[in-house]
């Protein structure tokens, strides 16, 4: 069955060669960055839970990833004949896995730190110019002095890239990692504007908002955990666990309400990348894992080649949500991912 694959993968790249258009299908015999991460073939039956007990991760070097300004992270890659799996870890001297908890001080609302995040962007068809270069930043554009007007967009329809976007505490309740992707729209009122979210349900809204993402942010709930829950003990409710605030003169100083509810598990393209992290001893371990090809035109294909080793560029960013501000975020330079035979 596995060589059956093989043969197949080295078909699809030979139609490539041929000049038929195929996302992220890389014919390059050499990586284009210093950085790379092997991916090496195993028959282990894999659990992405976050603890790394399987016997191929002890067997694998991890790849040291530096980041500007932040941890090393260290990368382990293994493939299946259906689906890869990452190892990736990372020190953090502290957890944050609650997503910006509302409060109440007596006046207004006001919400608390965000939890910590990881996130890959996969330059597809190594379409993204200077990818190769800057890795992430080559779609962040910083240029002007307020901070605040910062954003991420590609440059151009040509550019596409897909974005794994890990959060320490919504991941972990379904076990998935949030799948995205960017574009080139550009709305200088909404930074996140470029930032789409692949077809499906992402199974989760946040309290007081109207959309996924509002140009002006809500000022407090519309909805409250029901009698006898806390935030403390269900920081991440269902919807059948929350209901609409009809009066907002029952709350007293110090009173708190979840930002997050969810209302099932991802769908669709949304469930396509799956895995659990564990935060133990000042250190995030995640494992995550996604069909080598999903067959989704919103996803980064990847393919075994028994003619030699296949090569995927991506940038990586961890972010620390450590109180108090400014939130810190780490970017790594360009990685290729090796997918050998």
């Amino acid at each position: 069955m596995r060589s059956f694959k093989i043969v197949l993968s080295v078909l699809i790249c030979i139609t490539l060669a041929a000049g038929i258009f195929l996302a992220g299908c890389t014919t390059s015999g050499k990586p284009r960055t210093k950085l790379v991460v092997p991916s090496s073939f195993t028959d282990e039956k894999m659990k992405p839970d976050g603890h790394a007990d399987e016997k191929i991760w002890k067997k694998i070097k991890p790849a040291k990833l530096p980041t500007k300004g932040g941890p090393d992270v260290f990368m382990r890659s293994v493939h299946t004949d259906t689906d890869i799996y990452f190892l990736i870890e990372w020190a953090d001297a502290t957890k944050e896995d609650i997503s910006k908890v509302w409060e109440f001080d007596g006046t207004r609302w006001k919400n608390g730190p965000d939890q910590d995040k990881l996130s890959i962007l996969w330059d597809k068809s190594d379409s993204v110019a200077y990818f190769d270069i800057k890795g992430c930043e080559a779609v962040c554009h910083t240029e002007d002095p307020d901070a605040d007007k910062w954003y991420m967009a590609t440059n151009g329809r040509r550019e596409k890239t897909d974005l794994w976007f890990w959060m320490a505490g919504i991941g972990n309740v379904y076990g998935f990692v949030n799948d995205r992707f960017l574009d080139d729209t550009i709305d200088p009122t909404l930074p996140k504007a470029a930032r789409k979210q692949d077809r499906g349900e992402v199974g989760f809204l946040k309290n007081g908002y109207k959309a996924p993402v509002e140009k002006i942010a809500p000022t407090r709930p519309t909805k409250k955990l029901v009698e006898g829950l806390t935030v403390e003990s269900t920081p991440y409710p269902t919807i059948d666990q929350m209901e609409d605030i009809t009066s907002y003169r029952q709350f007293k100083p110090g009173d708190k309400e979840p930002f997050i509810y969810f209302y099932g598990p991802p769908t669709d393209s949304q469930a396509d990348v799956f895995g659990r992290a564990n935060w133990k001893d000042g250190k995030w371990t995640l494992e995550m894992g996604r069909k080598l090809n999903t067959g989704h035109k919103d996803d980064m294909p990847f393919f075994v080649d028994r003619s030699g080793p296949k090569f995927y560029m991506f940038g990586l960013m961890v972010s620390d949500h450590t109180e108090p501000p400014p939130i810190k975020h780490y970017t790594s330079p360009p990685v290729s991912l090796r997918i050998d035979p």
